[in-house]
């Protein structure tokens, strides 16, 4: 996903074919593997082209690195997203709903199918974000936690904005926070 971002926000429009070439020798200069789709948001995704990710097997190889509930079998199709950052998005989703102060049993996953793609949404019943923490939250380097970096949720941004997706924050009635990721077919 870094090297999504390094790339990012380059105006690919007008001669896309010439601005792809040097998008190619960029990469290539900075050591990072060919960008293998071009979306139509101008973002680039890096990585080899790998068959369509079930969704349900994403879900049961992150369980095996933090735990945390499906709320009900994921759909059964096949997305073409890469599987690492997908992982990687749903890893730091769950680890910040554990550090907000919810056991494993109070995360939850879950995926549906909605208006053209996916709808991943965590749900913690941790401590409540404030208002200055869900309007922040996504910027780069800012952090409540002691010691937190304040690139987790923006990286989770960056991967859902790359795979052409939005990402929202939102409290939960009853306490607690909800991420919804949704993302394109």
């Amino acid at each position: 996903m870094i090297q999504i971002a390094l790339l990012r926000g380059i105006n690919v429009g007008g001669n896309k074919m010439l601005a792809m070439a040097e998008l190619r020798a960029i990469a290539a200069q900075l050591g990072l593997s060919q960008p293998k789709t071009l979306l139509q948001s101008g973002n680039l995704v890096f990585g080899s082209d790998e068959p369509p990710v079930k969704i349900e097997t994403m879900l049961e190889a992150v369980q095996q690195i933090v735990p945390f509930r499906i709320a009900q079998p994921p759909p059964s199709h096949a997305s073409n997203v890469d599987r690492a950052q997908i992982e990687q998005l749903v890893i730091n989703l769950v680890k910040n709903a554990a550090e907000a102060g919810s056991g494993a049993d109070a995360i939850v996953v879950d995926v549906q199918r909605r208006a053209g793609g996916s709808l991943l949404s965590v749900s913690d019943r941790g401590e409540e974000m404030s208002d200055e923490t869900i309007t922040r939250a996504l910027l780069p380097f800012w952090s409540t936690k002691p010691g937190g970096s304040g690139l987790g949720l923006p990286l989770c941004n960056e991967i859902v904005d790359a795979h052409g997706g939005h990402l929202r924050i939102a409290r939960r009635d009853g306490g607690g926070t909800v991420v919804s990721c949704w993302l394109p077919d």
